[in-house]
């Protein structure tokens, strides 16, 4: 339990920019939460609840391909959360476990160094 004085800091925060609407995004080691200006919401995502974190390209076009192909779960386009600009951007999805929304699609400033964050932060779950 944490006291007044300690602060709980995020090991990656991805500041507000154009392409994520002004939104902020943050990983923790036990968690990731998600900032949505435009709903005016905390999302927070259990790291133990997160089954993948995945950047994937730009463009709907190329999510529906990647649908067809197996290579995305059909569920990621139909029962998403879409906080931002992520289909005209790359973007990060990341896939739940359980949970009502199943899916969370965004566009941290570094997808890549979002995705690595989290990966890091699950692979400090599991040691």
């Amino acid at each position: 339990m944490k006291t007044m004085v300690e602060v709980e800091r995020p090991i990656y925060i991805s500041r507000p920019w154009s392409g994520s609407r002004g939104q902020e995004y943050r990983v923790f080691p036990d968690r990731v939460e998600l900032w949505s200006r435009t709903v005016s919401t905390l999302f927070v995502v259990p790291m133990g609840r997160i089954r993948r974190v995945r950047v994937v390209p730009a463009g709907f076009l190329k999510t529906l391909v990647a649908v067809l192909q197996g290579k995305q779960p059909i569920l990621s386009v139909l029962a998403v959360l879409i906080l931002d600009k992520a289909f005209s951007r790359r973007h990060v999805l990341i896939e739940r476990s359980a949970g009502f929304i199943r899916y969370y699609r965004f566009t941290p400033d570094d997808p890549e160094g979002f995705a690595a964050a989290c990966e890091r932060a699950r692979a400090g779950l599991n040691t």
